[in-house]
């Protein structure tokens, strides 16, 4: 006979978000006592575990349609994964805006045209097109990808890569630490590769 949990796991596959949310609840508070412990402690006054372990639910909640049931241990790991690369990811950001800081106050952003900027981090250097016309096409393509990133995604990647602000000034606004921004914006940028690849969007240089 199944368990609750596993009964909990079977329906959130099948989309029951309620079911989701319920079982991130029972295994999510174990996951962020364990992030307390490895956030490094030169890092932990600009970086929360309860930060890293939201980002993580919103990332479950995107990707468990994906996920192959292997059971509640499973999940678990599943889960522990998405935390690990959530943390990565902000450390990693951290890192680089305290090396570029004496360069630019916003690492993400470069350049006057933020568009071509963003999909050329995006897509690789070379790979954007030519021209007014495709120039345009592309950038309504990027917007089109930004708009079905979940909200808080596209609200870093407005205020970081388009209007260029501050990651300081970014954490402020949205009541996160500079690790939660730089964390999330490198989870929406993935996330945007995706969208873009889906649109065929990978240019090639070709006619």
């Amino acid at each position: 006979m199944a368990t609750d949990d596993e009964v909990l796991l079977d329906k959130a596959v099948s989309g029951d978000s309620n079911a989701l949310g319920a079982l991130l609840e029972k295994v999510g508070p174990a996951i962020e006592v364990r992030l307390k412990h490895e956030i490094p402690a030169k890092y932990r006054s600009v970086l929360d575990a309860a930060e890293v372990l939201q980002t993580t639910y919103l990332e479950a909640f995107l990707a468990i349609r994906r996920f192959e049931p292997k059971g509640v241990g499973g999940f678990v790991r599943w889960l522990e994964r998405i935390a690990e690369n959530n943390l990565k990811d902000a450390i990693r950001g951290l890192k680089t805006e305290i090396y570029s800081r004496s360069k630019n106050p916003n690492p993400y952003s470069r350049g006057d045209d933020r568009y071509d900027s963003l999909m050329e981090r995006l897509i690789g250097t070379g790979t954007t097109p030519s021209g007014p016309a495709k120039k345009n096409e592309s950038k309504e393509r990027l917007e089109a990808a930004i708009a079905r990133l979940p909200a808080d995604y596209e609200r870093i990647v407005r205020m970081l890569d388009l209007e260029g602000r501050p990651v300081e000034e970014v954490a402020k606004s949205l009541g996160l630490s500079k690790g939660a921004v730089h964390m999330r914006h490198a989870r929406a940028r993935g996330h945007l590769r995706k969208l873009l690849a889906s649109m065929s969007l990978f240019y090639t240089g070709s006619p």
